[in-house]
């Protein structure tokens, strides 16, 4: 199929014959991606006699020297701006056509920008596509847009030319008149990326930045145990110890309920967590926890949750928000050890429901790597102590932090490694007196306890 743009230049006209054919060039300018999509039209536009392309490469190699870069030429106020430089630029290898390409919103969405001979703007094309890869077909629609606004643009540009009326400057020497690039464009505007000031930016997906649906996340757990209970109000004060290490299962899902606002730039989420981790305990005379052969007892640990949350961007990349939920961690140490000869009458584990209020950050690196980060209050409503054993406790405040790694194979796959830490510190003020108690329990008298639990995963999920 041979692709003509503009009937003045077509080879099937007799016109044509006297026209050279229009010098083009194609510059990629994306964050990421763009590639594939530059040489489809590359690969269409070299079948045409009537198109001479100008390599991108030796277009590049010029421009520092007349202070134009990749993040200029995506921004549409910059490429205003800067038209001087870009139709320099342009003159000084011979363009009559530059097409600037870029592919963002993680691959999803295609923008081809067609300059004309003076560096203006004359037409921006997009298109919603499919990871960041376009069609001939759809090349050749693209085309068809290009060349009906630029061939005329360039038929004039050059009738202009042959009657001595200028257009535009005649190229000079950069040095002598242009401030040096690095002098005076240092950075973006306005101290914001050039990527989010881009006006003519679409949708950053075809649903916007959040998107109705269901995340699915399992894998392996492990993590660290370290509680303490002691007597405070005793010049020779019991205490109870228990550390353990963690090895087990974990499960997650994230379900965005509601996205609003502009582009569905916020978000209402629900999040739930599960893990567990099965373990043996060993207890010397004593009580503390020390490795006893003959005095192993069955062990779990389990912690489960869920919180609502609220998610706004910040720009393009970032995104911060609040939630508010519950927490259930649950301990528990047989009373009976395995080999049935042994009872644990001094610390059957430990039982923690509690609230969860906080704050998250997370920032996009790119469309493959996102981080996030969390921390905030956990007050505990209740504390349970070896069933009972230490009496009740009154709410106390306990804290907690946590960061999250998601790296992205597909749309629809993932993979993530994350940490999270709780700290309780519950008090038991009225512990049964020893003739009282139900258990042997060594604690009779006020207590004070601190309980630490780190955890971390790695997971496999699935977006639906």
């Amino acid at each position: 199929m041979m692709m003509t743009f503009a009937a003045v230049f077509s080879p099937s006209t007799a016109v044509a014959q006297e026209q050279a054919p229009l010098r083009m060039s194609l510059l990629n300018v994306s964050a990421s991606g763009g590639g594939q999509p530059r040489d489809q039209l590359v690969e269409i536009l070299s079948d045409n006699e009537a198109i001479e392309l100008i390599d991108a490469e030796d277009v590049r190699s010029m421009m520092a020297n007349f202070g134009v870069n990749d993040k200029l030429l995506r921004v549409s106020e910059l490429r205003t701006k800067r038209r001087t430089r870009i139709t320099r630029l342009m003159q000084a290898q011979g363009v009559e056509g530059l097409i600037i390409i870029d592919v963002y919103s993680k691959g999803k969405k295609l923008q081809v920008v067609v300059l004309g001979p003076d560096g203006t703007q004359l037409k921006s094309i997009k298109r919603n596509i499919s990871k960041a890869r376009i069609t001939r077909k759809q090349g050749l629609d693209i085309l068809q847009e290009v060349f009906p606004v630029l061939g005329p643009e360039v038929l004039e540009f050059r009738q202009q030319q042959q009657s001595n009326v200028a257009v535009v400057e005649e190229p000079v020497d950069p040095v002598e008149e242009e401030v040096p690039f690095d002098e005076e464009f240092d950075g973006p505007i306005g101290g914001e990326d050039p990527e989010d000031q881009k006006p003519e930016d679409p949708e950053p997906t075809p649903g916007g930045y959040f998107q109705r649906g269901i995340t699915l996340g399992a894998g392996a757990f492990f993590g660290s145990r370290a509680m303490e209970v002691s007597e405070v109000n005793n010049n020779n004060p019991d205490a109870i110890k228990h550390t353990t290490q963690l090895v087990g299962l974990n499960a997650q899902v994230d379900i965005t309920l509601a996205s609003f606002g502009k582009s569905n730039n916020s978000a209402v989420v629900l999040v739930g967590d599960l893990a567990y981790a099965p373990f043996e305990t060993w207890f010397d005379k004593d009580g503390d926890k020390q490795k006893q052969p003959g005095e192993q007892f069955a062990s779990s640990f389990l912690d489960g949750g869920g919180q609502l949350g609220y998610r706004q961007m910040i720009g393009s990349q970032a995104r911060f928000g609040v939630y508010g939920g519950a927490e259930y961690i649950i301990l528990r140490i047989s009373a009976l050890a395995k080999d049935r000869a042994t009872r644990n009458a001094d610390y059957t584990g430990n039982e923690y429901t509690a609230l969860r209020a906080g704050a998250e950050l997370g920032y996009d690196f790119s469309k493959t790597a996102q981080l996030l980060l969390n921390g905030g209050l956990l007050p505990v409503l209740s504390a349970d102590n070896s069933g009972g054993a230490l009496g009740e406790s009154d709410t106390s405040l306990g804290y907690h932090a946590g960061a999250r790694l998601q790296i992205n194979f597909t749309e629809n796959l993932h993979a993530s490694a994350s940490y999270k830490f709780r700290t309780l510190s519950p008090k038991f003020e009225n512990p049964p007196a020893a003739d009282e108690a139900t258990s042997g329990s060594r604690i009779n008298s006020s207590a004070e306890s601190t309980d630490t639990i780190h955890g971390g995963t790695v997971m496999i999920g699935l977006s639906f």
